[in-house]
């Protein structure tokens, strides 16, 4: 499945606010729902075949992707997942340049991207693991 990240607007053919029953319509694989943390709102609904995680607000609309293992995820026509946490990270550096960094995490609000890597810093030259594309307002 290719993906581009079109920010704050979709990630392929899943698009922000879209209803829970839309996007099932949308995506059409087979999908188990889990609570992915203890503060979560709503129930996410996890495409494990597509390495997908779709989060859901209150009112059981899309408000974020996290994608795990499609290798042909593209921002701006650039392969994310092809680019070590570093080159990833320079990379979203000269788009955006108030993008926050810590150990493990690279997040740009004014791309709607935060992009996950076990090993960080401690690591540059290691693959990500994973990308989470949101909606404005997620992280308020």
């Amino acid at each position: 499945m290719k993906l581009n990240i079109e920010p704050y607007i979709c990630v392929g053919p899943i698009k922000f606010d879209l209803l829970r029953e839309k996007i099932h319509a949308i995506i059409k694989s087979p999908f188990i729902q889990f609570e992915k943390t203890t503060l979560s709102r709503s129930l996410t609904d996890s495409y494990d075949e597509l390495g997908l995680h779709v989060f859901y607000d209150e009112s059981d609309r899309c408000e974020a992707v996290e994608i795990f293992t499609i290798s042909d995820l593209l921002y701006r026509n650039a392969p994310i997942f092809d680019k070590s946490h570093n080159e990833n990270l320079k990379y979203l550096d000269k788009i955006d340049s108030s993008t926050e960094k810590d150990d493990v995490s690279i997040i740009s609000y004014s791309l709607g991207l935060s992009i996950f890597s076990e090993t960080g810093i401690y690591n540059p030259d290691s693959k990500i693991n994973s990308v989470l594309v949101f909606r404005k307002g997620y992280y308020d």
